[in-house]
């Protein structure tokens, strides 16, 4: 009796895992993320269909038994390795790692285009206490990324657009400024060669009215910027 009770205890109990099992699989093959475990070594010992649509074809059969890194940009790679070398020294030296890792990785597709990921990875722990492997989950975060970098690039547009109207209103005050004293030496000057009879004066006077002419010209291109005008760029 002791032993038929033993016997019906354990099929229930191996009933209950298998099915515990089918519904883990079940989860685990119709999730839209992708789950994934690797051992210790960093090689994958389980990865869930869903790949298959995140990286645009690749299929979960290919990577199995590669290291994590597989697929993985350059630049992801070597983020994602390092993390992974400092969690296994902690590992070697016995210190408790965190129950989880959140980073962001670049993999590329089988057309040759690339998808970012953000995946939280976790130790999986033996009765033990050892550390056995990892588990991860990876969602497709691109249209976060790509919102993120226009994001930024409309911060980085509205931040020059700031510069160019601060350098606008310098320009003004400072067009303004010299361009009163400036029309003084042109006059000025236009006196002297009016009514000198030295030709060296009347010259040197009409080089006077030639250079500020010039810085005339200039100081109406700074107020032309400074009002945002349209002008023929030549």
């Amino acid at each position: 009796e002791s032993l038929q009770a033993e016997v019906a205890e354990r099929r229930r109990a191996e009933e209950e895992l298998r099915a515990s099992e089918a519904r883990y699989r079940l989860l685990a093959d119709n999730s839209t993320d992708v789950i994934w475990t690797m051992d210790r070594d960093g090689l994958l010992t389980y990865v869930s269909p869903s790949i298959e649509k995140l990286r645009r074809g690749v299929a979960a059969e290919s990577v199995l038994g590669h290291p994590f890194t597989i697929g993985l940009t350059a630049e992801s790679a070597a983020a994602a390795g390092a993390r992974f070398a400092a969690v296994r020294d902690m590992v070697a030296r016995g210190i408790k790692i965190p129950p989880e890792e959140h980073i962001e990785l670049e993999l590329y597709c089988l057309d040759g285009s690339t998808v970012w990921t953000e995946s939280v990875v976790s130790p999986l722990i033996g009765d033990d206490g050892e550390v056995r492997g990892f588990i991860g989950m990876s969602r497709n975060i691109t249209a976060r990324r790509l919102a993120e970098q226009e994001r930024l690039a409309l911060e980085a547009q509205l931040r020059h657009s700031q510069k160019l109207e601060s350098i606008g209103t310098l320009a003004s005050g400072v067009a303004h400024e010299i361009n009163n004293p400036l029309t003084g030496v042109i006059n000025y000057a236009d006196l002297i060669e009016r009514r000198v009879g030295d030709p060296q004066l009347r010259e040197f006077a009409e080089g006077i009215k030639v250079e500020g002419n010039r810085m005339a010209e200039i100081v109406r291109g700074l107020l032309s910027f400074a009002r945002q005008e349209t002008t023929e760029k030549r």
